[in-house]
């Protein structure tokens, strides 16, 4: 996808094979990891994977979906068709 293997919680991307590469860095002692795709464009995946671990993204909450009974998740499928769907069986 999009995120280039490292999604960060609560973002959409784009679901496309992208190519790319993984850089792994040894700084002052820490290991970290770059993932890049063939453009240059790059992502510090260490400081995703901690944001995600401190993250408190609450899909229920967030949507307001308490009282939903029932969502259905489709994967393989284009983001917007996603969004279009959740959005027609919460409203």
């Amino acid at each position: 996808s999009t995120a280039l293997g490292c999604p960060k919680n609560g973002m959409m991307y784009a679901q496309v094979i992208t190519e790319g590469y993984i850089l792994k860095v040894t700084n002052y002692g820490e290991l970290e990891q770059y993932n890049t795709d063939i453009s240059g464009n790059y992502i510090n995946c260490s400081e995703i994977s901690q944001s995600n671990i401190n993250s408190d993204f609450n899909f229920v909450k967030k949507y307001n979906l308490e009282e939903t009974e029932k969502i259905t998740l489709f994967t393989n499928i284009l983001v917007i068709f996603f969004y279009c769907l959740v959005t027609k069986i919460i409203n």
